[in-house]
């Protein structure tokens, strides 16, 4: 089936939390090759190995790096950048500072941490719904190639929850035509399963 929808995915930005109480913080551009040198030297870091350490599942994706810099001080080396990873064994966030050279400065380990979606995991969740769903593939059909997907990431903060720690991605399916003729669907990418949710969640 050769879908073409629009993704439009409602993600949570990156956390900052600046080291000086009402400092005035700004983002910056940060360059391709600026991250895959940043990348470069957390990943190689002993923390980072040991936080990013898989047993069952080796699933691990690089979400993205923001750059910030505190407006109060001019140098170049007040910047900082924070990475974010996800991992999918055990649906740990991890969120790595460094400064604008890339030496690490914080790591952190995040349980049940909102974490937007790659377009990969994007492409992936739809490619399932496609798959596991009838509906999914009907409303596909109908729609003639005029359907648009919106994805949102949620999490489940509940442990006692059997998809607590899940990669979940909530897609809503319309023609382009209508809204009012949808389908929702919840992928879960840690286990592969498409369901349909229900009003308890």
């Amino acid at each position: 089936m050769n879908l073409r929808p629009e993704v439009l995915a409602l993600t949570v930005a990156i956390a900052f939390i600046a080291c000086v109480a009402n400092s005035a913080v700004k983002q910056m551009t940060i360059e391709t090759s600026e991250v895959k040198t940043i990348r470069e030297r957390i990943e190689s870091s002993d923390e980072f190995q040991r936080a990013a350490a898989r047993q069952k599942d080796s699933r691990l994706v690089f979400v993205g790096a923001s750059k910030y810099a505190n407006t109060d001080v001019a140098a170049e080396s007040a910047a900082i950048v924070e990475a974010v990873y996800y991992k999918y064994e055990g649906g740990i966030t991890i969120r790595a500072t460094t400064d604008s050279e890339g030496k690490l400065l914080k790591l952190e380990e995040l349980e049940a941490y909102p974490t937007p979606l790659t377009p990969e995991e994007q492409s992936e969740a739809v490619r399932l719904a496609n798959e596991k769903s009838e509906e999914v593939r009907a409303i596909s059909t109908a729609a003639q190639g005029e359907l648009v997907v919106e994805a949102l990431a949620p999490v489940v903060a509940d442990p006692a929850d059997p998809r607590y720690g899940h990669r979940l991605v909530l897609l809503t399916f319309y023609p382009r035509s209508s809204r009012a003729r949808s389908v929702l669907v919840e992928v879960d990418l840690t286990q592969g399963s498409v369901r349909r949710p229900t009003a308890n969640g």
